[in-house]
This record gives C-alpha cells, structure tokens and sequence, in this order.
C-alpha cells in the first residue's frame, strides 16, 4: 500500500496526476510506511524473542528505554519517537480486537 502511494506522489510529481492526488498519495505513503516499520519492528522483536526461548518483555523494556534515552538526549526527536509507539499500540489494539472478534464466533 505504501509503495502504490509512493507511485501515486511520483506520478503527481510528473504532472500526470493532479497536486491533490499526490498530496494525499505521500501521506498515505508516510503512514502506511510507517506502519510497516511497526509492524516489521513488533515481528522482529517476537520472532527474536520465540527463537531465543525468552520472554519478549525484556525486548519490549529495553526498547521503550532506548526510546526515552533518545527522547531525553534529543528532544526533537521525542514526538516522532511516540508517534511511533503510538503507532505499535494503536496496531495492538487493531489485532486484540480482530482476534476478540474472530475468538467470539
């Protein structure tokens, strides 16, 4: 999905699409790619975690405190960084509640 708003932001870049279109295409591009990034960094993290027989909370923790490391030595990095796990929260509710519904019927 990213990569077809990315497409899309190109072609509007060309002129072949409207400015509108390719406004819209590169923030779908941004979320979606972002998104991604999420969803590849929780993947990983789980995968790591089940492959070396621990439990994922300790990756979970050292993760959330390399982020707030970042966060207190390079403050203009703080928002982008809670955005981001904002992102990873909203993409575990998103999966609790197709699971709940899946579970329910």
């Amino acid at each position: 999905m990213a990569v077809c708003c990315l497409l899309l932001f190109v072609m509007s870049d060309l002129n072949i699409v409207s400015g509108q279109i390719g406004l819209v295409a590169f923030y779908g591009a941004v979320v979606f790619g972002v998104t991604f990034l999420a969803e590849l960094l929780f993947q990983g993290i789980e995968q790591l975690a089940t492959k070396l027989s621990h439990e994922s909370n300790y990756y979970w923790v050292t993760l959330i405190t390399i982020g707030m490391l970042l966060a207190i030595t390079h403050s203009e990095l703080a928002g982008y960084i809670g955005a981001f796990f904002m992102i990873i929260l909203l993409r575990g509710l998103v999966v609790g509640l197709i699971c709940f519904q899946r579970s329910s019927h």
